[in-house]
């Protein structure tokens, strides 16, 4: 098992829940929310009510009866459209009589705008990633962010402003544990706030490789002449260029194919598909371009 998977679910049998007798199922919804922050209907049927064999509106009678219960409320966007599910505080109390540390931080605002579809999109991307038997300790954005908070004087900064990637993990392999920073990115921002980021990445020593994931190949084009711009002002910037340790897909691909999408950076490629198989193999061969490099453990 994982790190940060669900335990067993024995707490059940003692914990009062007047008005609702929660279900091992309804247990796994509010890990799954408390997990990623929010979650919808349909993510929570493609999930925990797959096939066709029970009701179609099965997944939705158990959300309405958990957010009855007081554990899940609903969040909406613009002009109060239903965008989905976030974790209440009875929610965290409970999952905490059940033996879980839960975020208390981590629940959005309730009127969630343009972000939305982002970290919606990231919750799919990391369900992928986490799949793979090489893949741990993921680490969402607004953990990371939080993280980094700590460190600074109290009054010196806001949380919102601190720069970090979209999610961290550890790729463990043959030749060792490699950290990889994960972007989503989905619109054209400027060039600066571009040039900003590879040099941030670039001066995370502890990385292995940064995995940017685009939308649309107008996008990924102009983030790799940016990238190539910034490789012909900076030496350090051109070598990790070089070095394959700035990997692009396009989201359209990831989307279709999952971990056998392929990576690409410093003329070579890569996915998350050929490492496990590489993995499984008696003996270590060349992983990746950013395998050549040490470790970063």
């Amino acid at each position: 098992m994982k790190e940060g998977e669900a335990g067993p679910d024995s707490a059940l049998r003692y914990v009062h829940l007047p008005g609702i007798k929660v279900q091992p199922r309804d247990l796994s919804v509010l890990r799954f929310v408390a997990k990623h922050r929010f979650t919808t209907a349909e993510i929570v049927r493609e999930r925990f009510w797959p096939g066709a064999k029970e009701s179609a509106h099965a997944h939705l009678r158990r959300l309405r009866k958990l957010q009855r219960a007081g554990f899940v409320a609903p969040f909406t966007g613009d002009l109060g459209v239903h965008l989905g599910y976030c974790l209440t505080r009875r929610g965290r109390e409970f999952l905490g009589q059940c033996g879980d540390v839960v975020d208390e931080g981590g629940v959005p605002r309730r009127h969630y705008k343009t972000t939305y579809e982002h970290d919606l999109l990231l919750t799919r991307i990391r369900e992928t990633f986490e799949a793979s038997p090489l893949v741990f300790d993921f680490v969402p954005e607004h953990e990371l962010r939080r993280a980094a908070a700590k460190n600074l004087p109290r009054r010196s900064h806001r949380e919102k402003a601190i720069e970090v990637a979209d999610a961290e993990f550890t790729v463990k392999t043959q030749r060792g544990e490699y950290k990889i920073l994960l972007e989503l990115e989905l619109t054209r921002k400027a060039d600066q706030r571009y040039e900003k980021k590879f040099r941030r990445l670039v001066t995370r020593r502890d990385v292995s490789v940064a995995l940017f994931i685009v939308r649309g190949s107008p996008l990924l084009a102009k983030l790799t002449a940016v990238l190539r711009e910034a490789g012909r002002q900076s030496l350090m910037t051109a070598d990790a260029w070089k070095e394959g340790r700035f990997a692009f897909a396009l989201l359209e691909d990831f989307q279709r194919l999952g971990r056998a999408c392929l990576f690409e950076g410093g003329g070579q490629t890569f996915s998350l598909a050929e490492l496990e198989k590489k993995a499984g193999a008696k003996t270590p061969s060349s992983e990746a371009p950013w395998a050549h490099a040490a470790p970063s453990t």
